[in-house]
């Protein structure tokens, strides 16, 4: 389980040169499990949940196979 900053910023091309794009700093909670399929192989799966003080909340599902070495 872990929590942090994140920072997300939209680019847009039609914007004047001297100016960058919108930034907004939101938190980032994430929980994540493995199971060992075998002595090397492991499966993942990772709940990310961006929390934002706007309604953009959302909700990232990573899932993965690995080899340990």
């Amino acid at each position: 389980m872990g929590a942090g900053p994140y920072l997300s910023i939209t680019q847009n091309d039609d914007l004047p040169q001297n100016r960058t794009g919108d930034g907004r700093v939101a938190g980032l909670v994430s929980v994540s499990a493995s199971y060992r399929l075998t002595g090397r192989w492991l499966a993942r799966v990772t709940w990310n949940r961006m929390v934002t003080r706007y309604d953009r909340d959302a909700d990232i599902i990573e899932a993965g196979v690995g080899m340990r070495f």
